[in-house]
């Protein structure tokens, strides 16, 4: 009896291969990814710089040459601004009775709608 020798032959998947559309979709997803990290980077910088500058003492924030980072922060410019101002009382003014009056007489479901509008009015 003849042995017949079995060879294991070993299966290599074929590469695959992108096609010029895909290739294509890829660098456009890819260019547009790379324009909006910029325009996202471009928009936070001035937050940055807005909420470095209102950290800075006073002393800090008029100087030359103007610095990012502060050798120390504080708070003082938002306690000053809510001690003088008049900001805590238009905060309620607009968040309370702004609000209220023109969002949920709008909705349908409010009971008495047409009488609350026209009292707000």
């Amino acid at each position: 009896m003849a042995t017949q020798s079995k060879s294991i032959e070993r299966v290599v998947p074929a590469r695959e291969t992108i096609s010029r559309d895909q290739m294509k979709r890829q660098f456009t997803n890819s260019g547009i990814f790379a324009i909006l990290l910029m325009v996202t980077i471009l928009w936070l910088i001035p937050l940055a710089w807005a909420l470095d500058t209102a950290l800075k003492p006073e002393s800090e924030t008029t100087i030359f040459p103007l610095t990012w980072l502060s050798s120390h922060f504080t708070l003082q410019a938002f306690a000053s601004t809510l001690s003088t101002s008049d900001l805590p009382r238009w905060y309620f003014i607009v968040r309370v009775c702004g609000h209220v009056p023109g969002h949920y007489p709008a909705t349908d479901r409010v009971p008495l709608r047409r009488v609350h509008l026209q009292a707000v009015l």
